[in-house]
Parts: structure tokens; C-alpha cells; sequence
């Protein structure tokens, strides 16, 4: 599957470190190179890294949940990113 076009837009996040920044990125990068089960558990290990409820993480898992056709599990998943200060997060930066 090509998924260029669904690679999420970059985010800012307020408490993630760097290094974890660059792996997500990295996860995305390679995204063509796994199949959507080895690419969401690996995204789901790296957002386990962060608090629970960091907007970031839920981002992130949220959008691999999207970019593997997994749009239904998705839907929820966006909401609850918002909730936990997805956008005040981005605003803050």
C-alpha cells in the first residue's frame, strides 16, 4: 500500500522528548516496510512510552489506526486526542 499521502501532518508535542519525536517519525518513515499489525504494535509500544492520556501519543497511535484502514477503530480514538489537549498542545508551540 502506498501511503505517502496518508503520512499525519508534523506535530509539536509538549511533553514527548526528542529522541521519541525522531522514532515516531522514523515509524512513519518506514511505514510501506510493515504490515498494519507490525505497524500498529509498534506504534502502540512507542505512545505506551508517554503518560497515559499525552495528547501526542494519542495523535500518533490514532493516525497509525487511520493510515492502516482502520478508520472505524480511529473515530474514537481522534476524539479522545482532543479531549486530552491535542489542540491546546499544538497551540502551545
Amino acid at each position: 500500500m502506498s501511503t505517502s499521502a496518508q503520512q499525519p501532518p508534523a506535530r509539536e508535542a509538549a511533553s514527548a522528548p526528542a529522541d521519541w519525536e525522531r522514532r515516531v517519525a522514523d515509524l512513519w518513515t518506514a511505514l510501506d516496510d510493515h504490515g498494519p499489525a507490525d505497524f500498529l504494535a509498534a506504534m502502540t509500544a512507542l505512545a505506551a512510552e508517554l503518560p497515559a492520556g499525552d495528547p501526542g501519543a494519542s495523535f500518533e497511535l490514532t493516525s497509525a489506526y487511520d493510515a492502516t484502514d482502520h478508520e472505524e477503530q480511529a473515530a474514537p480514538l481522534y476524539r479522545a486526542a482532543l479531549d486530552d489537549g491535542l489542540l491546546a498542545a499544538r497551540a502551545g508551540h
